[in-house]
């Protein structure tokens, strides 16, 4: 595999696609293609097919965009699809064509803050905008206190994990009067702003992580068997590495060292078992090799200040194994991926749908469709001849309406993750299944592979 114009790349999607191609690791990786199961082990087809790391420049209509290839077919195919608001949706985000709110979506949000993203040719990192910048009234639509959600403390200057070629700004600011009301006229007054390249509601979604229990009786880790892990070990590392964990928090134990304190703080009476069981898999994949997990505010109306937070410290890989319920796209999550070279690595979630379809789609993971360092990953069993397929409904682990999610585009890898032993709260163990331990399985395979 020949990759077109590396240069233009992050440094941290340079490392990972140089991981991909020479790392025995991941040697299980497949393609989803339209869910079909042929799990070829040649190298090729095996290695992570993401062209989608490939910034290859495509013309579209008038626009001149720096699409990846993957984007660029995804795209024709919904243009086949006849779904004409989704390509306008990808142009935008790799535009700075101005946003509009479409307010006929109806879904929660706050009532006291409205969200706004500065337009690249008027940010600036850490820059201060007051609200005399956007002119417009107001005070009539009652503004007050700016907050900058991508707001820098260390090193803003020379910070590796900052996309300065390509940064936005994502501002929330405080309404002096909370209401519905309010929050649509200040959206509407805001995106009359010169500098302002779009604006819209703080929306607040449930979290599910994507699990299924499992009641197996496996007694072997087999996906440390599956991809190799030990050929990894052996590497030489001078530093540890950081994986951010987008949890409600982690409980403490015998085989776990402590995750640093991140932006998170874990609430009373939080429901750990989940946080625990994904830094077990983190930690046991990655053998030897010093891995610190920082545990990342997971919350929906955190996304954002998480990402910047990890950008703030050094955080190059973070582990997103939930989805947001109802979700639709968020221009300010998708400016603050975009803003900063980390790589998120989400699951593809286990309702056994095509998730190339727009009906389907199931964020984060469906970044992957848009936005270059976002990967979603499906999950695998072997089958009664020991071979690697992607797991389905009714297979071990797994009931009757779950199975792997799956897309051409939508899912750029898999991972074995039926029947998973790891770690829960007051130092037990237990079996789980789902793409939530699979995409820890890949958050752990690049977190051994990368020198901090």
């Amino acid at each position: 595999m020949i990759l077109k114009e590396k240069n233009k790349l992050p440094q941290i999607l340079k490392i990972i696609f140089s991981i991909v191609l020479f790392s025995t690791v991941i040697s299980y990786a497949e393609n989803g293609r339209n869910g079909k199961n042929n799990y070829n082990n040649s190298t090729n087809k095996n290695m992570l097919e993401i062209d989608h790391v490939r910034q290859i420049p495509v013309s579209i209509n008038e626009h001149n965009l720096k699409l990846t290839q993957n984007q660029h077919e995804y795209l024709n195919w919904l243009k086949g699809q006849n779904k004409k608001d989704y390509k306008a949706q990808l142009l935008s985000i790799h535009t700075e064509e101005k946003r509009y709110w479409q307010d006929d979506v109806e879904q929660e949000y706050l009532t006291d803050r409205v969200i706004v993203t500065i337009k690249h040719k008027h940010s600036k990192v850490n820059s201060k905008i007051s609200l005399e910048d956007f002119k417009i009234d107001h005070d009539k639509i009652g503004l007050g206190t700016i907050t900058d959600l991508t707001y820098i403390k260390n090193n803003p200057k020379n910070n590796p994990l900052i996309n300065y070629s390509q940064f936005r700004q994502v501002l929330s600011i405080e309404l002096k009067q909370s209401g519905k009301e309010n929050v649509e006229a200040a959206v509407r007054e805001l995106e009359k702003s010169p500098i302002v390249l779009g604006s819209h509601p703080r929306y607040v979604y449930k979290t599910v992580h994507n699990f299924t229990p499992s009641d197996s009786q496996f007694k072997e880790q087999w996906g440390l068997q599956r991809i190799e892990a030990q050929s990894a070990w052996t590497l030489e590392r001078k530093d540890s590495v950081k994986v951010g964990l987008m949890e409600l928090g982690t409980a403490a134990h015998k085989d776990l060292p402590n995750s640093l304190p991140g932006n998170n703080t874990v609430a009373k009476g939080a429901d750990l078992t989940d946080g625990t069981f994904v830094k077990g898999i983190i930690h046991g994949m990655s053998g030897p090799t010093e891995v610190s997990t920082v545990l990342l505010d997971m919350d929906s109306v955190s996304f954002t200040e998480s990402l910047t937070y990890a950008a703030d410290n050094g955080i190059k890989i973070i582990n997103a194994s939930f989805h947001y319920i109802g979700a639709s796209y968020n221009y300010d999550y998708a400016d603050a991926i975009r803003n900063f070279n980390i790589l998120l690595v989400c699951s593809a979630g286990n309702d056994n749908l095509n998730t190339d379809l727009p009906i389907n789609y199931q964020y984060p993971a469906a970044y992957s469709l848009f936005l270059d360092n976002v990967l979603s990953v499906g999950a695998t069993t072997l089958d009664e001849t020991n071979t690697e397929r992607r797991a389905e409904p009714g297979d071990s682990g797994w009931s009757a309406g779950e199975g792997s999610n799956y897309g051409e585009y939508s899912v750029q890898i898999y991972g074995p993750e039926t029947d998973i032993l790891s770690t829960l709260p007051n130092n037990e163990y237990g079996f789980k299944s789902g793409t939530s331990a699979s995409a820890a399985v890949l958050s752990s395979t690049f977190a051994v592979n990368m020198k901090a």
